[in-house]
């Protein structure tokens, strides 16, 4: 997917840096991440290396399962800088006292809980994986809906209640 070049290229060739092998006039893609050029000279993928990275993510890539990694979502890190060895991540917990459905959700999402002090006065905040606040919404009872047809397809996250008392968990939107 690069054109022919006679070497791998080093240091930081001037364009055109042309060689026996080159495929015309512009010479090696020396400026290609996949060369051996000092970093400053690289700039760019080919179109066939593109397609092949963007293939790991898609639909059955053997890649895809980093779309759903939350390891490094910051989203949810108080005040203060983390130690050095910490990589933040969101914790989705499973509550016996909060149910979530359905799940994967088209249009409504329902909260509900057996007692109604377990959702009431708490906040419901849905968040990306970027961390970019979709819904916030303060729970009334303990039945509530959210409404999340305006949403596009995706993984989100819930967070009802607040620091240790919070239960989070995993949205998939259809």
């Amino acid at each position: 997917d690069t054109p022919s070049q006679r070497f791998s290229n080093f240091n930081c060739p001037s364009f055109p840096h042309v060689t026996s092998c080159s495929p015309n006039g512009n010479g090696d893609m020396f400026m290609n991440y996949m060369d051996f050029t000092d970093d400053a000279c690289m700039s760019m993928f080919s179109q066939g290396q593109k397609i092949k990275m963007r293939s790991l993510f898609g639909t059955n890539g053997s890649k895809n399962s980093f779309l759903n990694s939350v390891a490094c979502n910051a989203s949810l890190v108080g005040e203060g800088p983390l130690p050095s060895d910490t990589i933040p991540v969101i914790k989705v917990t499973t509550s016996d006292e909060i149910k979530v459905f359905p799940n994967p959700v088209t249009d409504i999402l329902n909260i509900t809980a057996n007692n109604i002090g377990t959702l009431q006065g708490k906040t419901a905040i849905l968040f990306t994986t970027t961390g970019k606040i979709m819904v916030q919404q303060i729970l009334q009872s303990s039945q509530s809906k959210i409404n999340l047809g305006f949403m596009p397809a995706g993984i989100y996250f819930l967070k009802i209640g607040e620091g240790k008392n919070s239960n989070i968990f995993k949205i998939i939107k259809r």
